[in-house]
């Protein structure tokens, strides 16, 4: 039998993750700016289904700006 481990396949396995809204899953990474077309929710998900053999947190900081007119 296998066990699928992620939850997005096309990513490497216990990756960060995030997506605004029904835009695209993308990486995240350290000090990584982000201009998205795209409007709502910031979803955040690890690419493990297996979260209790797991050791170490991720810290997530979110800055929102105004766009410039």
């Amino acid at each position: 039998m296998s066990i699928i481990y992620n939850f997005i396949s096309g990513f490497n396995h216990g990756t960060l993750l995030m997506r605004i809204g029904n835009s695209p899953w993308i990486v995240v990474g350290n000090r990584k700016s982000i201009i998205s077309e795209y409007s709502g929710y910031i979803t955040f998900v690890v690419n493990d289904k297996q979260t209790k053999d797991n050791q170490h947190p991720f810290r997530i900081q979110v800055n929102l700006f105004k766009p410039k007119i």
